[in-house]
């Protein structure tokens, strides 16, 4: 590597670090304000709704976290395209994503919808930083990848897995009586 291609890797790196950290402390700040102002607005309905959010963030992210880490020890080379990232590229995103949402829900103050949309920017500039690295380390198996499973919609990604294995049964085929 090049003296160049080296500062240029240092300033994505350093790019990275300052996302990751901004995001860390706007996400952070949210989560105090929720729980300084929380159910400010004392409406029942977004409560409940908020802390749904909450609990199927915090359950995907734990979920995606081990599958994950079960997958990298198999082989580290390899497109994760099974599991939940057969619908989304990008399930620990979204769901720190879905926890944002709920906790700004659980506040309900103004202050939470403000600091949850600069957390999410934020977030997504890390999607956008993360996918470019997986560019980088696996190339065209990637792109592939990107062109069969969207980042985080997971409506279009249910529907896309649907459409990809009609005619592929789970059932094992049946045998003609003997």
């Amino acid at each position: 590597m090049t003296a160049y291609g080296s500062v240029i890797k240092d300033l994505k790196e350093i790019k990275a670090w300052i996302i990751s950290f901004l995001s860390t402390v706007f996400s952070l700040s949210l989560v105090i304000v929720s729980l300084l102002m929380y159910d400010w607005a004392e409406i029942e309905i977004l409560l409940y709704f908020g802390w749904s959010l909450l609990i199927i963030g915090l359950i995907l992210f734990i979920s995606t976290n081990i599958f994950s880490r079960v997958e990298e020890q198999s082989d580290d080379e390899i497109v994760l395209d099974r599991g939940i990232y057969g619908f989304i590229r990008q399930p620990i995103y979204f769901s720190l994503v879905t926890c944002i949402i709920g906790i700004a829900f659980i506040g309900q103050n103004p202050l939470s919808p403000v600091l949850g949309i600069v957390s999410i920017l934020l977030m997504h500039l890390g999607m956008l930083d993360k996918e470019q690295q997986n560019y980088e380390k696996f190339g065209e198996n990637y792109y592939q990848y990107v062109k069969k499973v969207p980042r985080i919609n997971v409506i279009t990604g249910m529907i896309r897995w649907v459409r990809s294995h009609k005619g592929h049964s789970a059932a094992p085929p049946e045998y003609p009586p003997y």
